[in-house]
Formats: C-alpha cells, structure tokens, sequence
C-alpha cells in the first residue's frame, strides 16, 4: 500500500520534470513494487532521467539496454550509457564498462580495459566487483575444478582491484 501511495506522488513530480521522481518511479516500475514489474514503463522513465542527466538512470538504462529489459537489446547503446555515467563519475557504470570489456559485450574484448574499469569502480567505493566475485567464485564447485585462465585473470582483476599492498599496486601501475 505504501509504494502504491509513492508511485502516485512520484508520478505527480516526475510528470512535473523532476529527474529525482522520474528515477524512483523508474525503480518503482522495474521492482514491481507498486504491483506488476513493467519494464518498458521503467525504460521509459528511466529515460527522461536520464535526458535530465541523472547518473543513475543514464546506468539503469544502459543496464536495461544491455540485457534487452523493456527495449530492445542494444550493446553499444548500452554502453554509449554506461560512459555517459561514468564520464558524470557513476561507479557503479564503471563496473558495467568493465564487464562489458570481461566479455567482449558491443566491445572488443579487452581484459586490460576490464581491470582498469574494475578498478574505478572499487576506488569509488562501488561494492560491484567484491559481490561479483563472492558470486562468481565462492562456490564448492568452483572450489574442486581446475582453473581457467578467466579464473585467473579473475584472482588478478579482484586482489589488484581491492588490495592495499605495494607490491600489486607497483605491478598494475601501468594498468
């Protein structure tokens, strides 16, 4: 009942041109929180946050670009997003950026970019790369397999990411 309440005065300021509002309402609609998830409807006001140069749904967008969430599926679009929030300091658009590279997604695969990215992100304070890792890499059955040279690449991006140490700072200085 209360989110429904919300969505009805986030609706009055975003219809008003507020990019805070049209953010929340956007949130509201991808959570199904003011009843059922409408993805294209938090596109669509994620967008006009976005046109209002709001960060986080300049990354929200890109996001939904990315993974084809309410528009049609767009990687380079996606990332045209991705760096419009990064260039206005969004980390976790940083972190978005470096998968983007990981994976070669409307990129050249690039694990270099990847770990600068990576690094951004965590230097901003984004917790993105340390759940990305629990998730991808804490696993038994990651545990007992033999690893890959993405498994390593991974151990690399995450101990130079999030490590204090001289040594690995002087070792990726470059990077």
């Amino acid at each position: 009942k209360d989110l429904v309440e919300a969505e009805k005065w986030f609706r009055k300021s975003a219809e008003q041109g507020e990019p805070l509002a049209e953010a929340c309402l956007a949130d509201i609609f991808l959570s199904g929180g003011g009843g059922p998830r409408d993805f294209a409807e938090a596109a669509r006001w994620h967008r006009k946050a976005a046109d209002h140069g709001w960060t986080g749904s300049l990354n929200d967008l890109g996001v939904m670009y990315r993974d084809g969430l309410g528009v049609e599926r767009d990687l380079k679009k996606a990332f045209a997003l991705f760096k419009q929030a990064a260039d206005k300091r969004g980390a976790r658009a940083y972190f978005n950026i470096g998968s983007m590279y990981l994976h070669g997604l409307g990129v050249v695969k690039n694990e270099t970019s990847a770990l600068r990215w990576f690094r951004k992100s965590a230097e901003r304070g984004d917790a993105s790369v340390s759940s990305w890792w629990r998730r991808d890499h804490d696993t038994p059955r990651r545990a007992r397999s033999l690893p890959s040279r993405s498994s390593f690449l991974s151990v690399a991006i995450f101990a130079c990411v999030l490590t204090t140490a001289d040594g690995c700072r002087e070792r990726y200085a470059a990077v």
